[in-house]
């Protein structure tokens, strides 16, 4: 995910010990140092590094029970959750005494490892303590409901996309029959640029085309021609999430800036355009500042409304979502989107599809880590906000979605398989057809002789018979009335074909195509055509 860059430059003291010092001294000299230096990454915000020594000095039998909450605050940093679950349990059978915020992030820890029962206890714990936190409310009603957030899974699919690697890949955007997205920036020899933070590389663009396949009847994606993206405007530090401009020429993306000793490096926005075959970076953006940070850009459909995330001071908690719009050749000052949406937790990766603005949150009542939320932008203040519910969330981090055009498929960021920074790019379908499952329509016929008639004749009583092609089994039956009107059920997802007999056509077969997605209407037209030929052939037809 995207971390702010930090350059720690770090001074290390050589301490000179007499020969005759007592071997258990220097031990325990050394422990002291072991942790006085994680303490010192710790509150620079490089993790990996800190863990490293908390768990070597405690490893060496420490009896400083608060190095087991220092492992607990730290692997919960590096989004390790059930680790940092295991060592708040360790160091809470030893001691009672934890802090407000130790107890916030034992109960967020306990809900994104699916321990929902004593997360609640200790999210009653800190609601003794902040007893006006609404937030503390929503996330206790939603972990004794989750029924609600499981209630519509069967509406959507979920799957991997096959790009995926050992690294991190997250945020996609469509661009042109494909999607551009975040990853680890491939080392290609040299030194490779290391992000304090976790440890891992930094971060850049790639573009993946999408290839349609159909195996079986069914069509997926598969990717091809993956490559880095935009390279000459990418940052020697992390670069991404992106937006587009319409038409696809123009871009904003994320990316650090330069390092200031004083201040050091924020992540900012920039935008770029497409100019003699390379993109060019043309203005920064005015909202930027070497105070706070900007980044996760996401525009509407003529590029006039911006939405971005930010930690600017002013707001509800550690990142915010912002809105600009662009009037007089100018972009507004940013307006926090308010407490309906930013809370005191971490909201970010805000998308625009139409008028409904997707984002993911901690601080909201969910499965745990980020889920994905919606809302109408048109009407914040008086909609409630809806949770995409499991499989789109999960307890793990859910963010970075990208929608079609109809927003029946799509993608997603998580970490859900190995949880921390180990992110991966799924796809999903969304809306799905639920079974059982009835649809109703019109049977017709034509004639087709030599006077080539196009007029359809409604085919009345006809017996219709339901085959499950997979199975060679027929699943159903049911008859058209005196109009041609026919209403038959569809028991569960599969392929079909429709027998349809009557002594005006006599036997005919038809593909039929169930649509793999809800639509508001269910009626459907089937249309014969009697030729001159045995009647009782198997020549198929659709329907639409």
């Amino acid at each position: 995910m995207n971390r702010q860059t930090r350059i720690i430059i770090l001074s290390f003291l050589l301490f000179l010990g007499a020969e005759e010092t007592y071997c258990q001294e220097s031990i325990f000299n050394g422990l002291k140092s072991d942790s006085k230096r994680a303490d010192s990454f710790y509150s620079n915000k490089v993790y990996k590094n800190a863990l490293d020594l908390y768990l070597s000095a405690e490893a060496r039998k420490n009896s400083d029970k608060q190095l087991n909450l220092k492992i607990a605050r730290t692997y919960f940093q590096l989004k390790e959750y059930a680790n940092s679950s295991l060592w708040y349990g360790k160091y809470a059978e030893i001691s009672n005494k934890l802090s407000d915020n130790d107890i916030y992030m034992y109960a967020e820890a306990l809900r994104s490892t699916g321990e929902y029962k004593k997360a609640v206890a200790y999210y009653k714990r800190y609601q003794i303590i902040k007893p006006d936190d609404k937030t503390i409310v929503e996330k206790i009603w939603r972990l004794s409901n989750l029924q609600y957030l499981l209630e519509d899974s069967i509406h959507y699919a979920i799957k991997k996309v096959s790009f995926n690697t050992a690294g991190s890949e997250y945020s996609p955007v469509y661009y042109n029959e494909g999607l551009v997205f975040v990853a680890n920036k491939k080392a290609l020899g040299g030194i490779v640029k290391i992000d304090g933070t976790n440890n891992t590389q930094f971060k850049t663009l790639y573009f993946a085309e999408i290839q349609k396949d159909t195996i079986d009847g069914v069509t997926g994606n598969s990717y091809i021609n993956i490559k880095e993206f935009g390279k000459e405007v990418t940052s020697k530090y992390n670069t991404g999430p992106i937006t587009f401009f319409p038409g696809g020429e123009k871009m904003i993306f994320t990316k650090n800036s330069e390092y200031n000793q004083e201040q050091g490096s924020r992540l900012q926005l920039f935008i770029a355009e497409y100019k003699d075959d390379i993109w060019q970076v043309v203005n920064p953006m005015p909202l930027n500042s070497m105070t706070y940070s900007v980044s996760d850009p996401t525009l509407n459909e003529d590029g006039s409304i911006l939405y971005f995330v930010s930690d600017m001071p002013g707001g509800f908690g550690n990142k915010d979502i912002y809105v600009s719009y662009y009037k007089n050749n100018n972009w507004s000052k940013p307006e926090n989107l308010g407490d309906e949406i930013n809370t005191p937790g971490e909201e970010g990766y805000p998308y625009l599809h139409n008028s409904m603005l997707y984002f993911s949150s901690n601080g909201h009542g969910g499965l745990g880590g980020l889920d994905v939320y919606k809302i109408n932008s048109k009407k914040i203040a008086t909609m409630d906000l809806v949770n995409l519910g499991y499989p789109v969330n999960s307890s793990f981090d859910d963010f970075g979605i990208a929608l079609n055009a109809m927003g029946t498929n799509g993608f997603i960021s998580s970490n859900r398989e190995n949880g921390g920074f180990d992110d991966d790019i799924y796809e999903i379908e969304i809306d799905l057809q639920s079974y059982p499952l009835t649809i109703r329509g019109t049977v017709k016929y034509k004639e087709l002789s030599w006077r080539d008639s196009q007029q359809n004749e409604l085919l009345k009583n006809a017996e219709l018979l339901l085959i499950d092609s997979n199975k060679k089994l027929q699943v159903g039956k049911s008859k058209t009335d005196s109009l041609g009107n026919f209403e038959i059920e569809i028991p569960y997802a599969s392929n079909y074909t429709l027998k349809i007999i009557s002594s005006v056509i006599g036997e005919k077969r038809v593909k039929l195509e169930v649509p793999q997605n809800r639509r508001p209407d269910s009626v459907h037209d089937i249309v014969i055509v009697k030729n001159k030929l045995d009647v009782k052939n198997d020549d198929s037809e659709n329907l639409n």
